[in-house]
């Protein structure tokens, strides 16, 4: 009876070995397979956030014989190159456009004609990477990229007060850091017109991969929540209410953290980046010219 007793004790022992040992390999292995998840997200994250079309367009090709393509950088290398349409006359502002996370200049040669009908002059950045720059994207590229924009005007004579930048997407996070990095250096721009902004691209892909410690991963977090408060700028905004990329509620959420006056106008329905018809551009013009003096 002893020697069964003992035997029955030791089978269980051996069995809540078995039993202690699976349990962690089963851990381990859940482990490793969420690490090796996490490391793959990290090391694609670029390819997540950047879309570039590599291809260079002549703006006359896509119905924009009015502006001419532009070498932003003095030096030629990497090639940095921007799209350029001159304003009606010294006094008129310019809009430095910064565009979106996907395609090129050319699939927003519409957009630039509306913009600049009026008279108005205008700088399309071509981001590195993206048609006919050369590089790589990454966010702290793309601070440089607009840095050589912004000189590249000032040698033309343009100020930055006479400046109104334009962010689209991924863009209208780097015009509100733009506009709170010159506010802080005593230039500030003259006003932002924002399309389909967002808090900051750290916030939607935390809540897109809220099982990853996406905070401590991101290499371009655009951090345009953290700009905000400096910038007292007027900003209009546009934003889709069902944008299924950059969610509205982040819009609003940024839009309350701006010093200045700001409108957020609302497109009733699910898009993302909306074309600004008659009535969106005329609410622009409408807020612009509420908030800005004449220019002289």
């Amino acid at each position: 009876m002893e020697e069964r007793g003992a035997r029955r004790e030791g089978d269980d022992d051996t069995s809540m070995k078995f039993l202690k040992w699976s349990l962690a390999a089963v851990v381990l292995l859940a482990a490793l397979a969420y690490a090796g998840i996490v490391g793959t997200l990290y090391a694609g994250q670029r390819a997540l956030i950047f879309r570039p079309d590599a291809t260079r367009v002549d703006p006359a090709a896509v119905g924009l014989a009015r502006a001419r393509e532009v070498a932003l950088n003095p030096s030629g290398a990497p090639l940095l190159i921007g799209w350029r349409v001159a304003e009606a006359d010294a006094r008129r502002p310019v809009i430095l456009y910064l565009h979106g996370n996907a395609a090129n200049l050319g699939r927003r040669a519409r957009r630039f004609e509306a913009l600049t009908r009026g008279g108005d002059g205008l700088l399309a950045v071509s981001w590195r990477g993206y048609g006919g720059s050369e590089g790589e994207p990454s966010e702290a590229g793309f601070h440089e990229d607009v840095a050589a924009a912004l000189a590249f005007l000032r040698a033309e004579g343009v100020t930055p007060d006479r400046i109104i930048l334009y962010g689209e997407s991924l863009g209208a996070g780097m015009a509100v850091m733009t506009a709170a990095r010159l506010a802080e250096a005593g230039t500030p721009v003259r006003a932002l017109i924002l399309d389909s902004p967002y808090e900051s691209i750290a916030a939607i892909a935390a809540e897109r991969y809220w099982w990853a410690p996406v905070h401590f991963l991101m290499r371009d977090p655009f951090r345009a929540d953290r700009a905000a408060p400096k910038v007292r700028q007027p900003v209009f905004a546009v934003h889709c209410r069902e944008d299924w990329l950059t969610p509205y509620d982040g819009a609003r959420r940024l839009m309350g953290l701006l010093a200045g006056p700001t409108r957020l106008l609302t497109i009733d329905r699910r898009c993302h980046v909306p074309t600004l018809g008659g009535a969106g551009m005329e609410a622009m013009m409408a807020f612009l010219a509420e908030h800005l003096p004449p220019s002289r």
